[in-house]
């Protein structure tokens, strides 16, 4: 084999290289860490497939007031504002250690875990309110908007959900459901806690006890603490 085959073979072996990165840096974009975890683990094992119970602290965040703009501005622009706005957040949410799960429209669904999971999802909370309240000083393109944000501790399972065709690796039970009530109920600029959150972080951080709250599926109100931007 003389020096231009070599060349050849190296150069071709270096293409498919960096064709693997970018394949897998887009896929990153478009799903959770941790399903990229799962699948550079390879197989799954019967347990991991059947589903895993752990503890976790959910956050769910909502853009009060997009829909009413994206009614009176170009697609375009919508996106491009959309995009702005869960950005900042998405950011925040790896800076305070999380994983973004999905994003379900102008929500955020997030989960951290840890010793300090729910210090962390609350003063992600924190900073996205910020984050998203001072978009738009100086950025004319940018509506002044308002988050609503719930935030719940819990067991919930952990696994792969879906058909066989198209999976996401994500965590479902009752703290899910109730964080994204918590998160509907808030008002802007609010987070509203769980119980379970709250009783973690005693002391450390200034809530305040919300009236109970009557949520879908749950036979008695909930309590609830109120954090306010």
């Amino acid at each position: 084999m003389d020096g231009r085959d070599e060349i050849a073979q190296l150069s071709t072996a270096f293409n498919r290289m960096t064709e693997g990165l970018r394949e897998r840096a887009d896929m990153q974009k478009f799903v959770s860490q941790s399903t990229v975890a799962m699948i550079q683990r390879g197989p799954q094992s019967p347990e991991e497939r059947a589903g895993q119970r752990r503890t976790m602290t959910l956050l769910f965040s909502d853009i009060r007031g997009f829909t009413a703009f994206a009614e009176h501005r170009p697609p375009e622009e919508a996106v491009a504002a959309l995009n702005r706005y869960l950005q900042l957040q998405a950011d925040l949410v790896r800076k305070f250690r999380g994983d973004v799960d999905k994003f379900m429209g102008d929500a955020v669904f997030a989960h951290f875990t840890g010793d300090d999971m729910a210090l962390d999802a609350i003063r992600c909370a924190v900073e996205m309110h910020r984050a998203v309240r001072q978009a738009s000083d100086g950025n004319p393109a940018l509506p002044p908007l308002a988050l609503g944000i719930g935030i719940v501790t819990g067991e919930v399972i952990v696994g792969s959900v879906g058909g066989a065709d198209r999976q996401d690796y994500t965590a479902v039970g009752a703290p899910v459901n109730l964080a994204a009530r918590l998160c509907a109920a808030a008002e802007p600029g609010e987070t509203l806690l769980s119980p379970s959150t709250f009783e973690a972080v005693r002391g450390l951080v200034a809530a305040e006890e919300a009236p109970p709250l009557a949520v879908k599926g749950v036979s008695a109100p909930v309590s609830t603490y109120r954090m306010r931007a």
